[in-house]
């Protein structure tokens, strides 16, 4: 992820009424994510100069039985 000027990344999982979303990690550590709907929401770091973050998000789905998704986020200010 490249973000400027974010201080939150919403994301949803694919077929979100048949998911279960198991952990997040951002930059190599576990992050806690809240849920707005279908949607989830985690907070990017703002206390630092750093723009690029790496997102894993590990979930569970009906459709598939375990899967990685990278979130590719680019923001301009």
């Amino acid at each position: 992820l490249r973000c400027v000027g974010v201080q939150t990344l919403r994301f949803a999982l694919p077929n979100a009424d048949q998911s279960f979303l198991w952990s997040t990690i951002l930059n190599g550590e576990a992050v806690e994510v809240r849920s707005d709907g279908d949607d989830y929401l985690v907070a990017i770091p703002t206390n630092t100069e750093q723009t690029e973050h790496t997102l894993e998000v590990l979930f569970e789905s009906a459709t598939a039985d375990v899967s990685v998704m990278p979130a590719k986020h680019n923001h301009v200010d």
